[in-house]
């Protein structure tokens, strides 16, 4: 998923618990890295900066990333529970 993510230059963040993280750095350079566990702030603040935003959104907005975030944390973990 990440190689076609980079093929059609979409940003995305790495959420990992894997402490070595330089293949993913070497493979994906432009991508954000974070390690679990991670507060939903430092989450919001990541996809913030590969979205290219300076400032953080505003406190209604990131709840709603918040959600999404956490949405698509469990639907990617489904899908890979699956396969």
């Amino acid at each position: 998923m990440a190689t076609q993510l980079t093929d059609r230059g979409i940003p995305f963040v790495f959420y990992t618990g894997y402490v070595d993280t330089g293949e993913i750095r070497e493979k994906f350079p432009y991508s954000k890295i974070v390690h679990k566990p991670a507060s939903p702030e430092i989450l919001v603040g990541a996809v913030a900066d590969v979205l290219g935003r300076t400032a953080a959104p505003p406190r209604y907005i990131r709840r709603r990333l918040m959600l999404l975030l956490i949405g698509v944390v469990v639907i990617v973990t489904l899908v890979l529970c699956i396969y």
